[in-house]
């Protein structure tokens, strides 16, 4: 006799039951060349406790369950067909709900990051029986706003906001304890070029090699093209390949293609374009082009030249 698969599936059942009486559905079917399922035996466990069976060998595919107020219960099945084949235990519960009233959990992270200058938004969650009403208490950077209808903390913070800020998430439906939760706020400055560096950094060079572009905290995305050799004498750019150091904040930019001798530019004049809009930090916001202390900004060419070569 072969052993067959007998998949049990439960309609999602809400995270509370506003009512301590509740329907649970499942249902199964048995391989294409199966003898069908027989029938069905429905566990249950109560606030974490011990599976035990609540409908044993039932044809039925709903049931009213009858629980208690302010108890958590978990549900599986395991199904039988007509040759006897029995469905192995799933080993976690496939339907978990909650008797209302419960008191309110927040349930999202208790700390975030975001970029002066660039639109950032967070979202406060919170469980619990009746829906909880969510609020926050604390002063906020300046430019960021809390919706307590929403959840949502947004805005953009603005120029000099950069630092670590602390204040106080609540929420609460009328059932004790009220839940409260202390929220870190990291505001972090724009990315900003600190230093651009040509080959080793010597003043005197016969040959550009490499450029070398320092930034003051580490770099996020970088979309294509956001680097690029220009000559300001025309006949093609160079391609720029890019490295990275371990911590991003160094970008090593080597050359290939049109204008390269010998693994270096070609005499004549060159600028450095870094295009901003190109440039993320790790949460998305841009690299500071204008040196205004915000994301995002035309940032001006860096014109050099290379010494005539011998």
């Amino acid at each position: 006799m072969q052993l067959v698969t007998l998949p049990v599936r439960y309609p999602q059942l809400p995270l509370f039951e506003p009512t301590s009486s509740f329907n649970v559905s499942w249902s199964g079917s048995d391989t294409s060349n199966g003898s069908a399922i027989s029938g069905f035996t429905i566990y249950v466990s109560d606030n974490g406790g011990p599976f035990t069976p609540w409908l044993e060998n039932t044809t039925l595919t709903t049931a009213e369950f009858q629980g208690q107020v302010g108890h958590s219960y978990d549900f599986f099945s395991i199904a039988i067909d007509n040759a006897g084949n029995v469905q192995a235990p799933p080993g976690l519960a496939q339907a978990s709900t909650t008797v209302g009233p419960a008191a309110p959990i927040i349930t999202s992270a208790d700390h975030s990051s975001f970029t002066v200058g660039a639109a950032n938004s967070f979202s406060l969650t919170a469980i619990g029986f009746p829906t909880p009403t969510l609020s926050e208490t604390g002063a906020l950077p300046d430019g960021l706003f809390f919706d307590p209808t929403t959840g949502i903390l947004n805005g953009t913070p603005s120029a000099g906001t950069g630092g670590s800020y602390s204040f106080t998430f609540n929420a609460s439906n009328g059932v004790s304890p009220h839940a409260t939760q202390q929220f870190t706020l990291v505001v972090n400055q724009a990315i900003a070029v600190q230093n651009v560096q040509i080959n080793d950094g010597s003043i005197q060079r016969s040959e550009i090699t490499s450029i070398t572009v320092s930034f003051s905290r580490s770099v996020g995305k970088v979309d294509d093209g956001a680097f690029q050799i220009v000559a300001q004498q025309g006949g093609g750019n160079p391609a720029v390949v890019v490295s990275w150091n371990a911590s991003r904040t160094s970008a090593t930019l080597t050359l290939t293609g049109s204008l390269i001798i010998g693994g270096s530019l070609q005499d004549g004049n060159f600028s450095l374009v870094m295009d901003s809009t190109k440039i993320h930090d790790p949460s998305g916001g841009l690299l500071d082009g204008d040196g205004d202390g915000l994301s995002g900004g035309a940032r001006p060419a860096e014109a050099f030249f290379p010494a005539v070569r011998r």
